[in-house]
């Protein structure tokens, strides 16, 4: 009862009914371009800061391959979902009230490409997401496509692990970017490997989402627990060479939550076979995070933590200085921001011109995603974002009481939230935002699996161009 009901507020939702629903040809195979596009995003994301290390004043190819992705998605979801392009266009028009307001109020006109790729930032997510979720209600009806799409999906998110894990044992061998380039002033201070990644902060979310789902995937599927220990080592030690405080911790809270999250966080829902195994799998935890320290303090991670601590305290120090550039975004909230301010934000350039009066000239975002989106986009931008989770979770959260997958997803996303209020870099990522889009439809890409065949009507679809894992 409850899957039929969901059924049909998704399809209300993404504007598909048995009236509407007409697929034709060309706008299966764009639904194809767009997920053949999908696969290679970190490849193209480390290909350009390969281009920009070694020519400075390359044009940036991400952001030309995120434009292309993002303008068929509109193009496709103007014919097969135009409730969910509806949506998505009343969420730019929200933003666009916000730049307008910059720009008239404050002359921003000379920053206003920068103000605009910010909205974009903010709305990638939730596009990449209505996109997966249409095509899912889409396909829902055909067990070969439904199949298809699953494992395209199983493998994009392994291909992504791997092009991570690549580039940041690349990092580590001197080949690319550090995770921090310096912070005594000395070149050989630099630690943490990103390889071709430029954007360290975004990399870790990025590599959260994907190590989280690969771990439940892992716990939930494989017949073999040493499987599961085996990758949560890999990913720990994966993020310990990338030298964040952030990725670490939540590879370890993912690493041992997730087992007791899939059994709905009561102990005796686990199978008896893996209770044992708890146990070890907390020892193990335990060694591997003293070796973690070992590991790190030689690196410079505990290096720099202590550095930040005899500056400023424990809270700078876990922190990274974040708590400090709060308290300036605080004052210059007090200090200067108007009614229009607090509900539309000043901008981009102006919040960074504000932030730099306060910290000796220099520009610096406060890198708590609450506070950057506020400053930027006021009330009115936080309040839309909000909205954007308040969703993911809430579709999360009902499906959780039947479901594993739902539970685990709920869980990431109350982690990565998490991390957007300590470490930031979350609801504004460029780099992380189609897999978190990804992460949120995978309830949905369950459920089809589960109930496919009374989910939707039939529909004529083209065999060979509905799924670009299929032949």
């Amino acid at each position: 009862m409850f899957f039929h009901e969901y059924s049909g507020s998704l399809k209300q939702f993404v504007g598909i009914s048995n009236n509407s629903m007409i697929i034709d040809s060309i706008g299966l195979k764009i639904a194809r371009i767009i997920l053949w596009l999908m696969m290679p995003a970190l490849l193209i994301d480390a290909l350009n800061g390969w281009l920009i290390r070694e020519v400075p004043s390359a044009v940036s190819i991400s952001q030309l391959y995120r434009i292309s992705v993002m303008s068929l998605i509109f193009i496709w979801l103007a014919r097969h979902s135009r409730d969910g392009w509806l949506i998505l266009s009343g969420g730019f028009f929200i933003l666009l009230a916000c730049v307008s307001y910059h720009s008239f109020f404050y002359s921003q006109n000379s920053w206003l490409v920068l103000d605009l790729h910010f909205q974009l930032r903010l709305m990638l997510h939730f596009i990449f997401f209505i996109f997966l979720k249409t095509y899912i209600n889409i396909i829902a009806k055909h067990e070969m496509r439904r199949t298809r799409f699953n494992s395209y999906v199983h493998s994009l998110f392994w291909f992504s692990y791997v092009v991570i894990a690549a580039n940041i044992v690349a990092g580590v061998m001197g080949v690319g970017y550090s995770t921090v380039a310096q912070f005594a002033g000395k070149e050989e201070d630099a630690f943490g490997g990103l390889g071709f990644f430029k954007a360290g902060n975004d990399v870790g979310s990025t590599f959260v989402v994907i190590a989280g789902v690969a771990m439940f995937w892992t716990w939930t599927r494989s017949k073999k627990i040493g499987k599961y220990i085996f990758l949560g080592v890999v990913s720990l030690l994966l993020a310990v060479l990338l030298q964040t405080k952030t990725v670490i911790a939540g590879i370890l809270i993912m690493w041992t939550a997730i087992p007791l999250v899939c059994s709905g966080l009561v102990l005796p829902n686990l199978r008896v076979r893996k209770k044992p195994l708890m146990i070890v799998l907390l020892v193990l935890t335990a060694l591997i995070s003293l070796l973690s320290w070992l590991v790190s303090a030689e690196m410079g991670i505990v290096k720099k933590f202590l550095y930040f601590y005899s500056q400023q305290g424990l809270l700078f120090a876990v922190l990274t200085g974040r708590d400090y550039f709060a308290g300036m975004a605080i004052q210059l909230i007090t200090s200067s921001y108007s009614l229009g301010d607090l509900l539309f934000g000043r901008g981009w350039s102006l919040y960074l011109q504000g932030m730099a009066n306060l910290y000796d000239g220099r520009e610096k975002l406060v890198e708590i995603d609450y506070f950057d989106v506020f400053m930027i986009d006021g009330l009115v931008g936080l309040i839309l974002q909000g909205a954007f989770w308040l969703f993911y979770l809430a579709q999360a959260y009902i499906g959780s009481r039947h479901s594993s997958v739902a539970r685990s997803v709920l869980f990431i996303d109350l982690l990565l939230l998490g991390i957007a209020g300590t470490a930031g870099h979350v609801l504004y990522s460029t780099l992380n935002s189609m897999f978190i889009a990804l992460l949120n439809t995978l309830p949905l890409l369950e459920r089809a699996m589960v109930a496919g065949q009374t989910s939707v009507p039939n529909v004529e679809i083209d065999d060979a161009t509905i799924c670009p894992s299929g032949k």
